[in-house]
């Protein structure tokens, strides 16, 4: 396991942890092939910019090395269909000329960088109520929400 992150993390976590700057494509090209990492496992952040995401696609389509990928689009299936629903549920930010769920731009974007490659990859679509489910009773770093069903209350 090999975590790309800051290095202040490898002491907390008991895992390599090797320093990058997302910004560069070369640079993640050549961590990627000096470490053989075949399948690349995205754990941005929700938020993360667009551009995080895509250095990383265009590095691992770019290695020799690489023939995988699992971007960080875990949670629900995202579409561009799909719009109108998030519309309904969350309070929007305007990206451009369409409104978006703001994690959804980020999520599609990486899906629609992914389609123009050779990599094997795979989108992860375990939802979002999992953390819900299973609060109290399973630890969850999220803040207690209630959406359509209150877990809690039973």
């Amino acid at each position: 396991l090999i975590l790309l992150a800051n290095a202040e993390l490898e002491a907390l976590l008991g895992v390599r942890v090797i320093a990058t700057d997302y910004g560069s494509v070369d640079g993640l090209v050549s961590i990627l092939e000096e470490n053989k990492v075949d399948t690349v496992i995205s754990a941005l952040g929700g938020l993360a910019p667009p551009d995080v995401e895509k250095a990383l696609i265009h590095a691992a389509k770019a290695s020799s090395v690489t023939r995988r990928f699992i971007p960080s689009v875990f949670g629900v299936k995202y579409r561009v269909e799909y719009v109108s629903f998030f519309l309904l549920l969350w309070q929007c930010l305007t990206i451009g000329s369409q409104a978006w769920f703001p994690a959804a731009q980020t999520k599609l974007s990486a899906m629609s960088e992914l389609e123009g490659t050779n990599l094997e990859w795979t989108i992860v679509c375990n939802g979002f109520f999992l953390d819900y489910w299973g609060m109290p009773k399973v630890k969850s770093y999220l803040s207690p929400m209630t959406l359509f069903i209150d877990a809690a209350s039973k």
